[in-house]
């Protein structure tokens, strides 16, 4: 069970990993990587602005994921490793579509 936390763990990590070049503006428009909707694609002087946003929500989602395995690890001997599990599973699951969904917002109001 402790490679399942440790895999949330480094999921998290890389999460705030991937996002950090994206906050700082040195991932130019792509096909790849970055925030890519139409109108980001389309148009360069968005496509910063919102990468930023989604980079920001990453990171946040990062966190609550890095958090949350750390609290699942102190607690494993008092849960059903099952139980675990799920927990992070759902908690990630909610954190990257909670970061999708406010970067989508964002992006309508840009």
């Amino acid at each position: 069970m402790g490679s399942v936390f440790l895999l949330y763990g480094i999921g998290g990590v890389f999460l705030i990993a991937i996002s950090l070049p994206m906050i700082y503006d040195k991932v130019p428009p792509n096909g790849f990587y970055g925030f890519r909707t139409p109108r980001t694609m389309s148009n360069p002087n968005l496509w910063y602005p919102a990468n930023r946003v989604a980079g920001r929500n990453m990171v946040l989602a990062g966190l609550i994921v890095i958090i949350t395995a750390l609290v699942v690890f102190a607690m494993q001997k008092s849960i059903h490793p099952k139980t675990a599990a799920l927990t992070l599973l759902v908690v990630s699951l909610a954190s990257l579509t909670g970061a999708v969904i406010h970067s989508l917002m964002a992006l309508r109001r840009m």
